[in-house]
């Protein structure tokens, strides 16, 4: 008697379990789909832009290559070597140009 009662009791609380997580999934399903269809437009997500080939080509000069977009400051594989390298120089010589000691002249001092 006592074995009988444990397992229809068994039986009882896996059916139970078993359908209120179906309930609990479905409402939480349906929950989710209300909100999604009730967001604003600016929370959904908006459809990928795609650059135009004007866009991707190579921005050097006179080149005519496809660039490798944005992340490479839209140079193709050949120039974003070379833009590299003059950025390098570049930066070296405005460091130079900051750390320049100031004198009378550049510091705006007039001579009496």
């Amino acid at each position: 008697m006592q074995a009988s009662l444990e397992n229809i009791v068994g039986r009882f609380t896996k059916s139970l379990s078993r359908d209120l997580s179906r309930l609990i999934e479905s409402q939480l399903k349906e929950e989710v789909r209300r909100a999604v269809k009730e967001a604003p437009a600016s929370l959904k997500a908006s459809p990928k832009r795609r650059l135009s080939d004007d866009a991707m080509q190579c921005h050097h000069k006179g080149c005519k290559n496809r660039s490798k977009g944005p992340r490479f400051k839209f140079l193709c594989e050949k120039h974003v070597d070379v833009h590299a390298t003059v950025a390098e120089q570049t930066n070296r010589k405005t460091k130079a140009q900051k750390y320049v000691k100031p004198t009378k002249k550049t510091a705006g001092h007039q001579e009496d």
